[in-house]
């Protein structure tokens, strides 16, 4: 039996939402209000798991997610019952499929075409699925060529299992809260990508997920994903690319703007003395091994994808996820080098407005990379207007 997706979709507007990213090491959510055509990013929380609450994206300790939700919910300042909420879903745990669809299957038929094609390859008869697809462009094919001549729409197809999905509503509703939503992952970053990113971003773009202990390059077209695959980095890799989320949260790691003001400063006292190397000459050493180490693997992602998507360049570069934002100058440097592709961290920039609540939060600003899975899920309470 195959259970529509969009079921969680069809949903009415909010002037506020809360898009929640539930993830096996973090749970973390960003609270939005829409007034008058102008996105607010209320607050923000971002809340340590246990290690046995999710485990490879399997939730195994439903009533203490509940109790954090509850948190969550006093920490974003919720009062009220029933109040609307999105939820992130794992895109590993989804299998998808983009599909040849003849321009000239409507409704009924093309649905039908697309279930039949989803059900070759995804799941076994007997497991209930949902199941959610869209057409990618009707007036580009994925390439970015003009689809003009072409018989076929580019559609991509999405299925997960009915249990995961249902398991995630019914925490939410334990926390009296109303999930709206359930959004896949890499389509929320795309949601949040689309709507904070400027045009020259709609070329074909490799966005560069840091998640725990992973790294996914998620290729997009017109802020559609087109392509994902994740990979496994190692743990001490991880550990100098990514923010350590306890002095994050404890706010203990000063800015690095300042250490920068300091270390100029001292330059200064010892501008004579030419030939004197920096104290911590031999940790520039290690930063720059495990930087190209990081380089090189990113570099064997968007290979593996040319070589599996002929005819398509990417054009542009995205970092996304827990990267150390401290040292964001020289991960670009480096990928732009190794890749050969300008590229930025997303952030929130002049996008949208900041609540004095969200301005104190410094925590909020420093992880702003991390927290575009729920910002990208709340978006999704909003119209597109």
């Amino acid at each position: 039996m195959k259970k529509d997706l969009l079921e969680y979709f069809f949903h009415k507007y909010y002037d506020k939402f809360v898009g929640f990213e539930v993830a096996d090491r973090t749970i973390k959510a960003i609270y939005l209000s829409k007034k008058k055509d102008i996105i607010y990013l209320e607050n923000g929380v971002v809340y340590k798991l246990k290690p046995n609450i999710i485990v490879e994206n399997q939730i195994k300790e439903e009533s203490q997610l509940v109790d954090i939700f509850n948190d969550i919910k006093q920490e974003l300042m919720i009062t009220n019952d029933d109040f609307p909420i999105g939820m992130s879903f794992p895109g590993q745990s989804t299998v998808s499929k983009v599909l040849k669809v003849n321009k000239n299957l409507h409704g009924s038929e093309q649905e039908n075409f697309i279930q039949q094609e989803i059900s070759k390859q995804l799941h076994k008869k007997d497991i209930d699925i949902c199941m959610d697809y869209y057409i990618f462009n009707k007036e580009y094919n994925i390439d970015g060529t003009v689809n003009e001549n072409n018989p076929f729409y580019d559609v991509i197809a999405v299925s997960a299992l009915q249990k995961d999905i249902d398991q995630r509503v019914e925490i939410a509703k334990a926390s009296n809260l109303s999930p709206q939503v359930i959004d896949i992952d890499y389509l929320a970053i795309a949601g949040a990508a689309n709507f904070l990113l400027p045009d020259e971003y709609k070329d074909v773009t490799a966005f560069f997920y840091l998640g725990h202990c992973t790294i996914s390059l998620i290729v997009m077209s017109k802020f559609n994903v087109i392509y994902s695959k994740e990979a496994t980095i190692d743990a001490e890799l991880w550990q100098y690319l990514a923010y350590d989320i306890d002095s994050v949260l404890q706010n203990k790691t000063e800015p690095l703007k300042d250490k920068k003001v300091e270390h100029h400063k001292e330059n200064e006292q010892h501008e004579s003395d030419a030939t004197r190397l920096p104290d911590n000459y031999t940790e520039i050493l290690v930063s720059g091994d495990v930087i190209n180490q990081f380089a090189d693997q990113c570099l064997s992602l968007l290979q593996f994808f040319y070589s599996s998507q002929k005819g398509i360049d990417v054009k542009k570069m995205v970092l996304v996820g827990c990267f150390n934002t401290e040292k964001e100058d020289i991960i670009l440097q480096s990928l732009n080098e190794k890749l050969n592709i300008a590229g930025d961290f997303l952030s929130f920039k002049n996008k949208i407005v900041l609540s004095d609540i969200a301005q104190d939060n410094k925590i909020l600003q420093r992880i702003a990379p991390d927290m575009m899975i729920s910002f990208g899920v709340a978006l999704r309470g909003f119209d597109d207007d």
